[in-house]
């Protein structure tokens, strides 16, 4: 039997190939599909499904669309970060393209940023990157997502960083102050 996943990406692909349409609306056609892929996925199938048609996006979008190629980018990192694995091969990665993203992205940027974070705080928790970065990112984010227009990405911004500067080991005379922060935080 056919799979939901496969079944999309023949529609996919099919829609690509006989679609009257521009490389760059093509390119979106399937990041959209990827999209509803990686929302409610049923199976891993489904995200790699998912990660499949962002490189395919990418590698169909005209090479003067950087903007759009950087959305298509923070998205597929955004499903890279979704792989439930104990390997971090995915985060890894997912933090490449986030960070290639990054390099491009203006506005949404701050989205990435919190994405960033989330891998980064990930990776930390592994062992595999000091806890620095996700709080760098997170409180780049802020710049973005305040109080007062974004109270619920703030508040889960908040949370993050909370937990994040828990994390630190508190072996130093700087722990008061980092404990300090994270209670700031969660307040």
């Amino acid at each position: 039997s056919v799979s939901r996943a496969q079944q999309q990406v023949q529609a996919a692909m099919k829609a690509v190939e006989t679609a009257a349409a521009t490389e760059s609306e093509k390119a979106e056609m399937l990041m959209e599909i990827a999209m509803g892929l990686q929302q409610k996925p049923e199976r891993v199938e489904d995200i790699f499904a998912a990660v499949d048609l962002y490189r395919l996006a990418m590698d169909l979008a005209p090479k003067g669309e950087v903007l759009g190629v950087a959305r298509i980018r923070a998205r597929m990192a955004t499903a890279l970060m979704a792989v439930p694995t104990e390997d971090a091969t995915h985060l890894k990665e997912a933090k490449s393209e986030i960070e290639i993203a990054l390099a491009t992205l203006t506005a949404e940027g701050s989205d990435a940023e919190m994405n960033l974070g989330l891998i980064c705080q990930t990776l930390a928790s592994m062992h595999m990157l000091p806890i620095q970065p996700a709080i760098s990112a997170y409180q780049r984010s802020l710049r973005t997502f305040d109080k007062v227009n974004y109270p619920k990405e703030f508040s889960i911004l908040q949370s993050n960083l909370a937990t994040a500067f828990l994390s630190i080991p508190f072996t130093d005379q700087s722990g008061k102050m980092r404990e300090a922060l994270a209670v700031q935080a969660f307040e």
